[in-house]
């Protein structure tokens, strides 16, 4: 087989998706430009106004508590009365927090802002990769979910390239504050996120929302299926010991090559920049491994290998060396997300796919929101030891998720019919 050939057979399953699904894909991609404005810039920005670490690890703590409390709620409502309706009313809510996240003067006001921005977040998130899902059959979901993610990185990535400059850049044009230069970023990033709005508006109904009343009653008649609880509490356990581990050194990455190295924003936003670029493609190869080797086997490897790059930072002696452990850790630990959601997903009934998002995601948030609280303390004491916590926490997720999933593995073998039980149009 030929190059050509060769590349034509890796793309395959990454085409042919509905155009509902190509405007959501969109949508991601502005979202993502938008969202990129506060995860890269907001800790800059507060130790730029020289507030504490541990006062930076509060405002990292109230915003992804936030991001978590309305998850399983948001995830019944979206089930129940429209995924579509969710997502409108999560941007809503999340545009809301970056402008009071712009207009901040106190660190109360940055609290505030960030907890608006969070709790919109908490319902857009699970309503909009479940109502995604909807637009292909569940055997192609990860490749959909790989392909979204991939648009989501590259923006993303192309974002924080220039954002690194821009507040200085902005600074120095318009003749204002630093600090106003990053108001600047904000609101181009405000004006990213309202623009999604224009194709999810053009994306059709789903066949419930299509109907009268809540998603219940137009089901009620019909047998629905009960919610496997013990299977979900499986997907939930390892995810939230990935939580917690991603909590205590995830949030600080920016601030921590500050701390550590007194590394310069532009630096830190072109490391940011390359690393997703890499990433995003990341996102379109670990499906095609999980569709050959299976999705447990696929990710659980993955993982371990991100463990030991991970391992490799807090020893690292200056910013160019760290920066291969780090790219290494972030690609690796992050490529499994299609493939994660998507498995998640396959071991549900379709009825319950918001709600079982919601509650991964709950799983993995919740606990991710409650540790960045303890690391601003940590690293206020040793710049190195959240990131050994972490690798332990990792270790034991990593060996939880095989030891529930190994044999339910979605591999499918050459002797057997390319038929799996998930295999099923929403």
């Amino acid at each position: 087989m030929d190059m050509a050939s060769r590349v034509g057979e890796f793309f395959k399953d990454f085409r042919g998706f509905e155009p509902d699904a190509k405007k959501l894909i969109y949508a991601s991609f502005l979202s993502a430009v938008g969202d990129a404005t506060l995860w890269f810039l907001l800790t800059l920005y507060v130790n730029h106004l020289e507030y504490s670490r541990s006062e930076i690890g509060t405002l990292i703590f109230i915003m992804s508590i936030f991001q978590v409390l309305p998850l399983l709620p948001a995830g019944y409502l979206g089930d129940r009365f429209g995924r579509r309706k969710m997502i409108f009313l999560g941007i809503c809510i999340y545009s809301a927090g970056i402008w009071l996240l712009i207009q901040a003067n106190t660190l109360s006001e940055f609290y505030v802002g960030a907890a608006v921005w969070g709790f919109g977040h908490a319902l857009y998130i699970p309503a909009f990769m479940s109502f995604l899902s909807e637009k292909t059959e569940m055997k192609r979901c990860k490749f959909l979910f790989g392909f979204q993610m991939f648009a989501s990185m590259l923006a993303s990535a192309s974002a924080v390239l220039f954002y690194g400059f821009m507040p200085e850049a902005l600074s120095n044009f318009f003749g204002v504050t630093v600090q106003n230069g990053y108001r600047l970023v904000f609101f181009i990033g405000l004006a990213f996120t309202l623009y999604q709005l224009v194709p999810i508006v053009l994306t059709k109904k789903t066949s419930f929302e299509e109907k009268d009343g809540p998603i219940e009653d137009v089901q009620k008649d019909n047998d629905k299926p009960e919610l496997p609880k013990l299977t979900l509490v499986k997907l939930c356990i390892p995810m939230a010991l990935f939580g917690l581990g991603a909590g205590l050194i995830v949030p600080f990455f920016q601030v921590w090559f500050q701390w550590r190295f007194d590394t310069r924003v532009e630096d830190i936003g072109i490391l940011w920049s390359v690393t997703q670029y890499i990433w995003a493609f990341s996102y379109l190869v670990m499906p095609n491994i999980a569709e050959k080797r299976g999705s447990v086997r696929a990710i659980t490897t993955v993982q371990v290998a991100a463990i030991i790059a991970l391992l490799g930072i807090p020893v690292s002696p200056n910013f160019l060396f760290v920066t291969i452990p780090y790219m290494t850790r972030m690609i690796l630990m992050n490529m499994t997300w299609p493939v994660s959601q998507s498995y998640s997903l396959s071991q549900m009934p379709d009825e319950h796919r918001s709600f079982t998002l919601s509650s991964v995601n709950f799983s993995f948030n919740g606990t991710r929101a409650l540790t960045p609280l303890i690391a601003g303390y940590l690293f206020e004491m040793n710049l190195q030891l959240p990131f050994f916590i972490t690798a332990g926490l990792y270790v034991v997720g990593t060996a939880a998720f095989y030891i529930f999933f190994r044999k339910k593995d979605d591999v499918v073998s050459e002797k057997e019919p390319k038929e799996r039980m998930d295999n099923q149009k929403p």
